[in-house]
């Protein structure tokens, strides 16, 4: 359960038409790598969003050259009036509503130092200083009643995030599912949750795939119950290749058996059952996958098709084909005697060459 927030901040042609229609529903489909109710207007913007590793309160990126982060350590404690302003690392600040504040988590493991978070039905808007095609940023106890609103130059909407959504993309701690992080590992969606905790927290990356398309302004903000809290927003205009998972299925496998499976001559994955299986190290965008077979089962041989390519999705149709191997022919009878017989004559034809 979310501590109060009292106890941590400070006081804180038709057919044509359809086609294209289809195909964009298609690429939207195949290239966003998260399960989540992820809404696109006035651009046809394509948005690879994910999860940073369990644990991690800051991009793996901030530091690096073009990027650019705010980790309001710098802020002071305490509450932010309506219609209040302010300059950040990222840019401009926009307070709308009231409860908004600067909270302090010294102390706190989930926290990370000072963070904001918004009360009922307010708001904080961040104009960027530099438009960037990717976003992160540390959420912290996910609950219901939170928005992330992400605009382009235009001030048209690319994309928006609820709580649901957010929520979807590490699952409930009862489900546990397997979640794909930024770093291309799959981790238990369980560990998104803190001990005793029933909201998970965790850094969250959006990249935009348009080269042409850029954010330039992200709105967090709060409905009628609850609060949005979140901590170290790193922007940047570089563009990061979105991860792309290898899977496919396997048949003939016999019972008891095991084949192990490579990507690119690693990623080893031993399948024990006749199925899916999933590569647990993705790869980037337009990289090449090669799949094959590391070690037979015990009597059996396996055969990869369509196991080779480029990603430019998450690829789901490699198939392994199992079957068992012929056993070793034993001689007749009638086989040994013609061995026998063909041993003896050539014994004794070494016999009459060899000089006296």
């Amino acid at each position: 359960m979310k501590p109060s927030l009292s106890s941590i901040w400070f006081a804180m042609d038709s057919r044509a038409l359809l086609a294209n229609f289809n195909r964009a529903i298609k690429r939207f489909a195949l290239l966003l790598t998260a399960s989540i109710a992820l809404q696109t207007v006035a651009q046809a913007a394509t948005v690879t969003i994910l999860p940073s590793p369990p644990g991690a309160k800051r991009s793996a990126s901030e530091g690096l050259a073009g990027y650019t982060t705010e980790n309001f350590d710098s802020f002071s404690t305490g509450s932010i009036a309506n219609e209040n302003t302010g300059s950040s690392a990222i840019g401009n600040w926009l307070a709308t509503g009231s409860g908004i504040s600067v909270g302090d988590g010294s102390g706190n493991a989930i926290l990370d130092n000072k963070f904001i978070g918004t009360g009922t039905n307010s708001s904080v808007t961040f104009t960027l200083t530099t438009p960037s095609r990717y976003i992160g940023f540390y959420s912290i106890w996910v609950s219901g009643g939170n928005t992330w609103t992400f605009y382009d130059s235009s001030n048209s909407v690319i994309a928006t995030l609820d709580s649901s959504s957010m929520v979807n993309l590490v699952g409930t701690k009862a489900q546990n599912k397997s979640v794909l992080a930024s770093d291309g590992q799959t981790y238990g969606g369980a560990s998104y949750y803190a001990t005793g905790q029933t909201e998970p927290s965790f850094y969250v990356n959006l990249q935009l795939d348009d080269p042409n398309l850029y954010f330039t302004k992200v709105v967090f903000s709060n409905g009628s119950s609850g609060g949005n809290e979140f901590d170290n927003v790193t922007t940047s205009a570089t563009y990061i290749p979105p991860l792309y998972t290898v899977s496919g299925s396997v048949s003939g496998l016999g019972s008891g058996k095991s084949v192990v499976l490579l990507n690119n001559g690693g990623n080893s994955t031993t399948v024990n059952a006749n199925g899916s299986f999933t590569f647990s190290t993705a790869i980037n965008s337009g990289s090449a996958y090669a799949v094959t077979v590391g070690t037979q089962p015990t009597g059996q041989t396996c055969a990869v098709t369509t196991g080779s390519g480029t990603a430019t999705a998450n690829v789901t149709g490699v198939s392994v084909t199992c079957t068992t191997n012929p056993p070793t022919a034993i001689p007749t009878l009638s086989e040994w005697a013609m061995l026998l017989l063909a041993s003896l004559l050539a014994m004794f034809a070494i016999r009459r060459i060899r000089p006296q």
